[in-house]
């Protein structure tokens, strides 16, 4: 096997490690909406379409009474989920 770290970790910052951390939450979006849109354009889904269809245990979806609130503190959602949604 052969490992070769490339690049710094910031704009003239430490280089990359074999071990280095990376935050990957903000690119996740764009790839999953990027990932739906192909999906729409082939006709497979709406993108207004509710998503039990293809994921049942979104079917009831509860929400918290306030954002603050307790986790347990939760309410039926007015709505469905949708590919819009995300």
């Amino acid at each position: 096997m052969h490992v070769e770290a490339l690049g710094r970790l910031a704009i003239g910052g430490r280089p990359v490690a074999r071990d280095s951390l990376f935050r990957i939450a903000s690119t996740s979006k764009p790839i999953t909406a990027a990932a739906t849109l192909a999906v729409v354009a082939e006709g497979a889904i709406a993108l207004e379409e509710p998503v039990d269809r293809l994921l049942p245990e979104l079917a009831e979806p509860r929400v918290l009474r306030r954002m603050d609130g307790p986790l347990e503190d939760t309410v039926p959602a007015i709505r469905a989920i949708t590919s819009a949604s995300f």
